[in-house]
């Protein structure tokens, strides 16, 4: 789960690009770690059903990660589909985008030359590295529920909401506060 990009091969995961099934296992042990430990505990026992439902935490952490993989992967496409990504299969791109999605919230590993790279997809994995991962795992940035917290807060203020709601519970006023804290401080 704490591997901070550390790879026994020279290029990183280069060449493995073109082995899909590598770059899915790989990303989904870094997703794993990136949930946090709390989230797969309470994973665990909903599956024993020692818990009734999940918490709203679990379940935030669980939307914004699949959210935040989802988005970056398609904005991943799109950006690096002639640049990157081009010269590869169909199932290589996407897998190779998927991986460009989940790698830099916790592993920093890489299966394409960031030197090349379009400059969007330079932004991206930097606001990828600065969200970070869940709380509770090995992964640092300011946290994906502190970004779906305030990403919660600025729709509930565009509808002209005076409170914040997530899973239909009312977010605390210092929870939202602390959150904003923490990105900007």
């Amino acid at each position: 789960f704490c591997n901070a990009g550390f790879s026994t091969f020279s290029d990183s995961l280069v060449g493995l690009r073109s082995s899909p099934w590598t770059l899915v296992v790989v990303a989904a042990l870094i997703v794993a770690g990136g949930i946090g430990f709390l989230v797969m505990e309470e994973l665990r026992m909903r599956g024993r059903k020692a818990v009734p439902r999940l918490s709203v935490h679990t379940r935030l952490a669980l939307t914004a990660t699949a959210v935040l993989v989802v988005v970056a992967s398609a904005a991943f496409l799109v950006f690096e589909w002639q640049h990157e990504l081009a010269g590869m299969s169909v199932v290589d791109r996407v897998s190779n985008a998927f991986f460009m999605s989940v790698t830099p919230r916790t592993a920093g590993f890489n299966t394409v030359d960031y030197g090349q790279v379009s400059n969007p997809s330079l932004f991206l994995t930097i606001l990828l590295m600065i969200i970070g991962g869940s709380p509770g795992s090995t992964a640092g940035g300011f946290k994906t529920t502190t970004f779906a917290l305030l990403f919660l807060a600025f729709l509930s203020r565009v509808r002209g909401d005076s409170e914040v709601h997530a899973f239909g519970r009312t977010i605390p006023r210092e929870t939202l506060d602390k959150a904003a804290s923490l990105v900007v401080g």
